[in-house]
């Protein structure tokens, strides 16, 4: 049977096992949560050079045409300009 100082010795070292384990856990999910948050929040629009572009729906209209439009993403096309607050007629 092992004596007390022993046994302390072996049940700290299990402990500090176990938290390292658990932090070093905690830093590589939240590292991969931050880089899903982060894909999830923007997309690369190839018309504007890599742009990044944030997810949220934008009401844009065309200066040429007068026509509205909703696009998928920040990034709105040359000859369309943004407009706020979004009417709610001639969406498309």
């Amino acid at each position: 049977m092992m004596d007390s100082r022993r046994m302390f010795t072996v049940l700290a070292l299990t402990f500090l096992a176990l938290a390292a384990l658990i932090g070093w856990t905690y830093y590589n999910q939240r590292d991969k949560v931050d880089s899903v948050v982060k894909q999830s929040s923007t997309t690369k629009n190839a018309e504007d050079d890599g742009k990044m572009c944030a997810q949220v729906v934008t009401v844009a209209q065309n200066e040429n045409t007068g026509e509205v439009q909703a696009f998928p993403d920040a990034c709105i096309p040359a000859g369309w300009k943004a407009i706020s607050p979004a009417p709610t007629d001639n969406v498309q």
